[in-house]
């Protein structure tokens, strides 16, 4: 069930992780046939990993697509939407700057980017200082570093919850890992 708020979404019901993850295995080939031959703006669901969305195209370094190869497959302005779960904390900071300005150019002005990832921050998040576990993390994330890093380049920055959005639906919607004060939601606005 969603329910517009103020220009926001929100979703009611969340589903479990696992289900979510059922629904997005099952739902991945009737997404992707579902867009073609149709004009509906893609969705992409970036350093997706294990978890693909249905309807999404879904990119990870599993398959060859890294943060730093940029998106030069998608032309500037035709993505509706770009949703990235936990996944940025993997980008060195040298390369910040032009991984944003790619999201910002193939974003349709009022184009929607969620970001969740963890509070590197928030001296309660089991993140607190960064991972180091069998994949460190090279960049640490938290709502402040990654709202900087969305208005420099050009977003209207906004903290969501793990059920609101700006974005028309909740697709974009990811909360596979924990939740605050753990994990943060953010999302940029492409000023129109």
């Amino acid at each position: 069930m969603l329910v517009r708020m103020t220009g926001r979404v929100k979703r009611g019901g969340v589903t479990s992780g696992v289900g979510r993850i059922r629904a997005a295995f099952a739902g991945v080939l009737q997404g992707a046939r579902a867009m073609v031959g149709t004009r509906r703006r893609p969705r992409l669901n970036l350093g997706c990993g294990d978890h693909p969305l249905p309807g999404f195209i879904n990119l990870d370094k599993r398959g060859g697509w890294t943060f730093e190869s940029g998106l030069k497959d998608f032309a500037t302005e035709s993505v509706a939407a770009i949703t990235i779960s936990h996944a940025l904390m993997y980008v060195e900071a040298k390369d910040i700057p032009f991984v944003f300005s790619e999201f910002h150019r193939v974003l349709v002005p009022g184009g929607i980017i969620r970001i969740t990832g963890d509070d590197t921050q928030n001296p309660q998040s089991l993140a607190f200082g960064g991972w180091t576990g069998d994949e460190p993390f090279v960049t640490l994330t938290s709502p402040s570093i990654v709202g900087g890093w969305l208005e420099r380049a050009g977003f209207d920055v906004h903290q969501v919850d793990e059920n609101t959005t700006f974005f028309s639906d909740a697709s974009i919607c990811q909360s596979f890992h924990r939740g605050p004060p753990h994990v943060f939601f953010i999302e940029g606005v492409r000023r129109v």
